[in-house]
């Protein structure tokens, strides 16, 4: 019940509407029987809400039984809250992202404990919930959830308020590091890839396994999170240092998703590309631009090679290479893009042409191509990829500081989860004071 008398409207006979402040629905507020009643009335509409509200009053002073049910305490079970959180979850102004987390968790909570009286609903249950995540990060969500849940509980007379469920403290048990792969899994992968993306009779699915082959090895060369990070990349994403002759230096990406888009709350991360990482990019170019009806070669299209640089792909296909050379050495102005580049920039990269709007499930085809490549998943999986980026820069002797701002963590967090891999590269440097 809230104190703002807008949002309270007393009907009379033990009835009102509500409105919660963080709800943009009305609620039915009743007694009957000395019990009190609380139901979404699934509006915002304020008289349409009353309309309902008074029905329900009039059905119940004439003794309907149909109405006086359903209007009567209600069953007390952990699914029945469940529902009810749900609900006020869908109302709460949060982020899509959020909402999905919290629905996650309350979607746990019946799968285990559904038909329990919420009453019976105790802390020890609560803590199975919570140590089935691992992070600090993931058991904090859940803990949200879960006081959700409890407070909606609460004003549905689930449970009386001194019943409610304390949250227990839970520690994360920490996480096993996951395995790399190996540089002659790799090798083997990437003997693999056409065969594997051949194996399939369905189009569909072959088109996401040319894209997936663009997503592993773009994550190989970038150190870049599976999941928001990666699945946030747009093409107008990719951009270009320039010189005073319009030759490209280096590539970047601008990275939109994940928990570190805006790096250090202050600006946008942004990642620096090898050319294999860009090679990454222009096979799943090729892809898009076939289907737009580009040629193979128009990756300009997508903003991957300027004006002149398509020139210089067209005269090589032709055999004329000293056609493009002649032209690279006399650029003497900033390439430019075609309209369709602007057209495309904000289309996701890592998608299929067939279905722009729908991301691909990188987990699903990662088991798909080590099965295929005869390869012990064991404990590895997308977040491998990353992980054996790290570990390669590593023992590149890559400043760390370079590291994390690539992979968008902190020099405390690698030393932490590094630290073997950081033995074996400084003990080098201890040992040449022994010469």
């Amino acid at each position: 019940m809230t104190d703002r008398r807008s949002d309270w409207h007393d009907l009379g006979s033990g009835f009102a509407v509500y409105k919660q402040p963080s709800s943009k629905n009305w609620y039915l507020y009743a007694r009957i029987n000395g019990q009190q009643v609380r139901r979404s009335l699934k509006t915002s509409d304020l008289e349409r809400a009353k309309e309902d509200a008074i029905f329900y009053m009039g059905a119940n002073k004439r003794g309907i039984e149909d109405v006086s049910a359903m209007l009567s305490p209600p069953k007390r079970s952990v699914s029945i809250a469940c529902n009810n959180a749900l609900e006020e979850i869908e109302d709460k102004p949060i982020s899509a992202r959020s909402k999905n987390d919290y629905c996650k968790v309350v979607e746990e909570v019946r799968s285990l404990f559904g038909k329990k009286s919420f009453k019976h609903f105790s802390e020890k249950d609560i803590h199975t919930i919570l140590s089935r995540h691992k992070s600090k990060t993931r058991i904090a969500t859940a803990k949200a959830a879960l006081n959700i849940l409890i407070e909606s509980a609460v004003k549905n007379s689930l449970i009386e308020r001194r019943d409610a469920q304390k949250l227990p403290s839970v520690q994360p048990k920490g996480q096993k590091r996951r395995q790399v792969l190996t540089k002659d899994e790799l090798a083997l992968i990437d003997e693999s890839w056409q065969e594997f993306i051949d194996s399939s009779r369905n189009f569909k699915t072959r088109e996401k396994r040319i894209v997936f082959k663009g997503y592993f090895n773009f994550m190989l060369e970038t150190g870049t999170r599976p999941g928001d990070e990666m699945d946030g990349i747009r093409w107008g994403d990719i951009k270009r240092e320039i010189d005073s002759d319009g030759i490209t230096m280096f590539a970047t990406a601008v990275i939109n998703g994940g928990k570190t888009k805006h790096y250090n709350h202050v600006m946008m991360r942004e990642i620096v590309l090898t050319r294999s990482a860009q090679t990454a990019l222009s096979e799943i170019a090729r892809l898009h631009g076939n289907y737009y009806g580009s040629s193979d070669l128009e990756l300009g299209e997508f903003g991957l090679l300027d004006d002149i640089g398509l020139a210089k792909a067209i005269s090589m296909k032709a055999g004329n290479q000293e056609a493009w050379k002649k032209h690279d050495h006399e650029r003497k102005r900033q390439p430019r893009y075609t309209t369709r580049s602007r057209k495309l920039a904000y289309k996701h990269i890592f998608r299929t042409p067939y279905a722009p709007d729908k991301k691909i499930d990188p987990s699903v085809l990662f088991n798909q191509l080590l099965d295929f490549c005869d390869i012990e998943k064991g404990d590895r999986d997308t977040y491998s990829l990353r992980h054996g980026y790290i570990t390669n820069k590593i023992r590149d002797g890559l400043a760390l500081s370079h590291i994390a701002n690539q992979c968008g963590t902190s020099v405390p967090i690698i030393e932490s989860h590094y630290n073997k891999f950081l033995v074996s590269k400084n003990a080098k440097d201890f040992l040449k004071s022994e010469k």
